[in-house]
């Protein structure tokens, strides 16, 4: 299980000390097991930073996604990497202390990180096991078509999960193309030379599955509680197995 623990989330920051045991314990009882959570910590003075941290490392959960960082297009981008760089560094020694290791996901966008370059020669330079990245083909992908395996070649060090998700191509009503999500294997993501790569290099980590298709079946936004409940284990069920029938033809 990989909870929110951020905002709007699964878990209210403030209230992570009394809320987050109680899912814990919910979660061992159902038979699972809370492997990762997701915050919106960039830093060590983030708002309860600290005591999420703490409360991680009292749990047993050792790993944690970090919030996002931005670009400012009037500041020069180098000095924003060498402060992004020392912030990170001062927060991968917070985490060695409590023994949790941070990750930060690339993501398509004028953000720190979207290109993957920026951010494989910030954690390169920091050289932590406590700080690292959550690796995410199909961002990269979107991000560089035709560069990601560059992005991934300078992060390949660093991983410490992967995100399972893919997408699509379309254009709206006013002939402006975006990315769409859909289950992985339908997109254009390349898991056959993605694995290959992650096999050639040892990578071999713990996967996220981020189903955001979802948002985009009706039923979602219209069905009851119990109609929701089994659409979303029908669709993950058959996700879930066309990513171990690619993953067992491409990596195995």
């Amino acid at each position: 299980i990989d909870l929110t623990v951020r905002k709007g989330g699964h878990i209210n920051p403030e209230n992570v000390e009394n809320e987050l045991p109680v899912a814990y314990e919910i979660i061992n009882k159902a038979g699972l097991q809370l492997e990762m959570v997701v915050t919106d910590i960039t830093s060590i003075n983030s708002p309860n930073a600290g005591k999420i941290i703490k409360t991680l490392a009292r749990l047993g959960i050792f790993k944690y996604r970090l919030g996002y960082l931005f670009y400012n297009e009037n500041e020069p981008i180098v000095n924003q990497v060498n402060k992004y760089e020392n912030q990170l560094r001062s927060l991968a020694e917070l985490n060695r202390k409590h023994g949790v290791r941070g990750m930060y996901q690339n993501h398509q966008g004028d953000w720190f990180g979207s290109s993957c370059i920026d951010l494989g020669l910030v954690l390169s330079n920091i050289k932590s096991e406590f700080i690292g990245s959550q690796y995410d083909l199909r961002h990269a992908m979107a991000e560089g078509f035709k560069s990601w395996k560059t992005g991934f070649l300078s992060l390949k060090e660093s991983i410490i999960t992967q995100v399972l998700k893919d997408f699509v191509w379309e254009k709206d009503d006013k002939g402006k193309w975006f990315t769409k999500a859909v289950p992985v294997g339908e997109g254009v993501a390349d898991f056959q030379v993605y694995f290959g790569l992650c096999k050639k290099h040892g990578i071999n980590t713990a996967f996220t599955l981020h189903p955001e298709h979802l948002y985009y079946d009706e039923i979602m936004n219209n069905g009851s509680k119990e109609e929701k409940i089994k659409h979303v284990i029908r669709k993950l069920t058959s996700e879930l197995q066309n990513f171990k029938k690619v993953y067992n033809e491409y990596y195995k």
